[in-house]
């Protein structure tokens, strides 16, 4: 039942979003913001502390912590909405070095969302615990997937796919013994 809750807010928050891919992508944040109050109802560090059980005592400490690795998050994110940006604005003109471009810096992006979770892995298992840690990088991983999928069903290459897209197999078809 979660499961089905979740899917219909996903998707509730997918065709609630801007119509055009030029605004979604124009600033990261408000599109964080937006999907996941859409999907929780809630902020993403409301939904971290939630996540992670973090007692009052310990909020302030917590938030301090992500506050900062969000503020080195921020830029990541917006260099990434600019290369998609970038592809999304030559798309119909792109030759091979601009391609091989934008790749690379996807590719140089993601390298940095991994150094950056490595930098504070340590300082979060310290102030949380390493358990807690583990929980903290998976639900922040998870927020980001949402985003971005949500960002790249925009691009005119994934767009053109969600449109083949066959439907999705029911949850109780999956079940069925065939």
């Amino acid at each position: 039942m979660k499961r089905l809750l979740l899917t219909g807010a996903l998707c509730a928050a997918f065709l609630c979003r801007p119509a055009s891919a030029q605004d979604s992508l124009m600033n990261l944040a408000p599109e964080t913001d937006y999907v996941v109050m859409e999907l929780f109802g809630r902020s993403s560090a409301e939904v971290l502390i939630k996540a992670l059980r973090i007692q009052r005592a310990d909020e302030a400490p917590f938030l301090e912590v992500y506050k900062l690795f969000s503020n080195e998050k921020a830029p990541i994110a917006q260099a990434r909405v600019a290369l998609l940006r970038r592809y999304n604005e030559v798309f119909e003109t792109l030759d091979e070095d601009m391609l091989n471009y934008i790749v690379k810096g996807l590719m140089k992006n993601d390298r940095e969302f991994l150094d950056l979770h490595i930098r504070y892995y340590k300082r979060i298992a310290k102030l949380i615990g390493g358990n807690r840690a583990a929980i903290f990088f998976q639900v922040d991983n998870y927020l980001d997937q949402v985003v971005r999928i949500d960002l790249q069903k925009e691009l005119p290459f994934i767009n053109t796919l969600e449109t083949e897209k066959r439907p999705a197999m029911k949850l109780a078809d999956a079940s069925a013994p065939r």
